[in-house]
């Protein structure tokens, strides 16, 4: 893709001011020397012709400073039979043709002229110019095609004004010449690139335009493409609006006698069966006249000689005395305006061409008031979160007590004719914003719609998207009746809604209808991020199988508090309304991995319990944390606290005897291997020890547990039913001796 030019002058038209918009990123409007005209053509729709006399467009001065560039254009100029012309440039330096057919370029900051070869540029055709210069090469392009290639020196910086019409520093040597799309870059465009502009510059559209340049509308009173078929003993007017959507003046062309196919401005040609052969069609338009086939499928107008449609302007042309032919009941229709015998104002083409547009046909035959009441069942809304889908119910009811409402079968009367009920509603595209649409033109292909109910017949359902609607028409195939009381239901789904909450409106159209007038209803649906389905609320869901459900793929449920003042705040309550006395409920939270596990966090009257998921169970959760801070801590009936600086364990049951108070377990280990659990007394950088347990009984040992050295112990009495010192045992007995001894031979 090119890049973004300094300056780009469409030069298809002229601004107030008297200036041509740039519409390149410097916004540089171009200023006009003498009197440029803007001038019609085949190619471009519309592009500035200047006279050679002093016409010109010349840029602000100075722009950006830039070294390298490319400097592009549409020319055309007339034949001359001697000297050279400039075409375009900034500086001393532009872009020249001679009647050699040679495009020659300068150089800024040189006397260097380079020049292609003879017989290239050809006058009275439109030629594509481009020139580029990047560090060391200098390109001559014409049509795409690369005609010189130069090496050339490093680039001066250059600034000046940029001019189209005459050499940048001579007022006086103007060239005559019609140009289109000038650009200027502020870098060498490759050749591939200069190609794309060609194709963007020689876009279709203008040229549709050009040779297309009348447009028409056929609207009622109601401004509406509608005619109706009704029993009125007044006729009905559609008013064709012929619109010059060029930007140049057409004028019609002199002609006199009574229009026919070959004496008129325009032919309204409808299709057969779309006015009633009775009508008496007649035009209220000072001036003009009408001739209309017996068949009244052609309608010839001619207008008053010389008469001039301006550039976007419209002519209204009352068309009286219509009805419409209501054997083939209610449909759309095509109708085709074709035109001849006009051009543009000054020149001598004739413009001949068609256009075409649609017309209702609609049935105001019969009662307007139909016993038909149109609403969502289960609610109207629709998710607006990106991601999750929605479906609605529809229900068409009749709502007489008494009267069934009769609908005609295709098998009957054909399908053009049958009863037909049609839901449509708005989509929006990928590049555009339609608050109104209910779905994206690229996921309203999902969408569905099945009817059930009580009709008891089989139903066509025709399904019909464009870029701005999507369209379902239902028609019983065999004759049926809504009977009293009873009701048609649609269901749509699934639906993505759009992820901007809003109202999208859904029509239901009702045509056909034996005894009624045509007509629609329209109701809201809501796209938001909440569902209803009867009294529960889901967020993020299809549906709400509990009073709230919130889902979600990737985001979290955040409760977000905006205050700014501090101290202990509640932001989720779990609260249960009183009970009677003899009823408690136990609130809790539940975290719950579909087929893997759950448990609840569950709140009692002294304090929280970690438990299994099911809420009829009471069976406990483990916890696992890095660190648990508690001033207290109960293991079955033994309870642990922190109490006045220490750990104490404190065992609440009432019964005596021997009670394991600390236990230090080590489970089940294999035969050949051993553990010790151990105590440890530890002072940072002052002493540790450990009481041991082994096998033969308590060691008292050093801190280290890679450690065997024993340590002292200290006590005020020491009770043992032997002592045993190094390898020598002493028992009781012997100690009793020893004692004996002493008290004999004191010494």
């Amino acid at each position: 893709m090119s890049p973004e030019p300094l300056l780009f002058w469409q030069l298809d038209d002229i601004a107030p001011g008297n200036v041509v918009v740039d519409y390149g990123k410097g916004q540089l409007d171009g200023r006009l020397e003498g009197n440029p005209t803007v001038s019609p053509d085949d190619q471009f729709g519309a592009v500035v012709t200047l006279d050679g006399v002093g016409d010109a467009v010349v840029s602000p001065a100075p722009l950006p400073p830039y070294t390298t560039y490319t400097m592009c254009g549409w020319f055309r100029v007339p034949t001359q039979t001697s000297g050279m012309q400039t075409l375009m440039g900034r500086d001393l330096y532009g872009v020249h043709v001679n009647v050699l057919g040679r495009i020659m370029a300068d150089l800024p900051g040189t006397n260097v002229r380079y020049s292609s070869g003879a017989g290239l540029f050809t006058y009275d055709t439109w030629h594509h110019l481009a020139v580029t210069r990047d560090t060391t090469l200098l390109r001559i392009h014409l049509d795409g095609v690369v005609v010189l290639e130069a090496s050339v020196g490093a680039p001066p910086t250059v600034q000046s004004s940029f001019v189209v019409g005459r050499p940048p520093g001579n007022a006086s040597q103007y060239q005559p010449m019609s140009v289109a799309a000038v650009r200027l870059y502020g870098t060498a465009l490759s050749a591939a690139e200069v190609t794309e502009l060609m194709a963007v510059d020689e876009s279709p559209v203008t040229s549709f335009v050009r040779t297309h340049p009348l447009d028409f509308e056929l609207a009622n009173v109601d401004q509406q493409p509608v005619l109706y078929i009704d029993d009125a003993a007044t006729s009905q007017t559609l008013t064709l609006r012929v619109t010059n959507s060029s930007r140049h003046d057409i004028t019609l062309w002199p002609l006199s006698g009574a229009p026919s196919v070959t004496n008129r401005h325009f032919t309204l040609n409808l299709r057969p069966g779309t006015i009633a052969p009775a009508s008496t069609v007649g035009l209220a338009a000072s001036g003009w006249a009408l001739a209309a086939n017996e068949a009244r499928t052609e309608l010839y107008l001619r207008g008053p000689a010389n008469a001039v449609v301006p550039a976007a302007a419209s002519v209204e042309l009352p068309l009286t005395g219509l009805r419409a032919d209501g054997t083939d009941g209610t449909r759309v229709t095509r109708v085709e305006l074709a035109y001849q015998r006009l051009g543009y104002t000054g020149e001598t083409s004739e413009i001949v061409g068609t256009r075409q547009q649609s017309l209702e046909v609609v049935n105001h035959r019969g009662r307007p008031d139909i016993p038909l009441d149109v609403a969502f069942v289960g609610g109207n809304r629709v998710l607006s979160d990106g991601s999750g889908t929605s479906s609605l119910r529809l229900r068409v009811a009749n709502v007489s007590r008494r009267v069934a409402i009769a609908l005609a079968g295709s098998a009957t009367v054909g399908k053009e004719r049958a009863s037909a009920l049609v839901l449509s509603f708005d989509v929006q595209l990928a590049n555009e914003t339609r608050d109104w649409a209910l779905t994206t033109a690229g996921q309203v292909g999902a969408v569905q719609v099945a009817l059930t109910g009580a009709t008891g017949v089989a139903w066509d359902v025709d399904k019909l998207i464009d870029d701005e609607r999507a369209m379902w028409t239902l028609t019983p195939k065999q004759d049926t009746t809504i009977a009293a009381e009873e009701w048609l239901e649609l269901g749509i789904g699934p639906v993505h809604g759009l992820t901007t909450p809003g109202h999208a409106p859904v029509v239901l159209s009702y045509r056909n209808v034996p005894g009624f007038q045509d007509g629609f209803v329209s109701v809201d649906v809501e796209r938001s991020p909440l569902l209803f389905s009867g009294t529960n609320v889901a967020v993020g869901g299809v549906a709400a199988p509990f009073k709230l459900t919130v889902r979600a793929a990737t985001e979290h449920l955040q409760l977000r508090r905006e205050g700014q003042t501090g101290g202990n705040q509640i932001y989720l309550e779990l609260y249960q309304s009183e009970t009677s006395a003899n009823v408690t409920t136990y609130p809790s939270i539940r975290f719950h991995h579909a087929g893997k596990f759950w448990h609840r966090i569950e709140g009692r009257p002294d304090g929280f319990m970690f438990k299994w998921g099911p809420p009829t169970s009471d069976d406990l959760s483990d916890i696992f944390a890095r660190l648990g801070v508690f001033t207290s801590m109960r293991v079955d009936k033994v309870a642990v606290s922190g109490g006045e600086g220490h750990l104490r364990v404190e065992r609440r049951d009432q019964a005596a005897g021997k009670q394991v108070f600390l236990e230090l377990f080590q489970a089940d280990v294999p035969a050949n291997q051993g553990t010790f659990p151990s105590l440890r007394f530890h002072h940072a950088n002052k002493f540790w020890h450990r009481i041991e347990g082994r096998p033969e009984g308590f060691l008292f040992k050093d801190g280290n547990t890679g450690s065997d050295d024993l340590r002292d112990i200290f006590a005020r009495t020491a009770s043992f039913t032997s002592l045993r010192l190094g390898s020598t045992g002493i028992g009781e007995s012997d100690l009793r001796r020893l004692l004996d001894l002493a008290r004999r031979f004191p010494f």
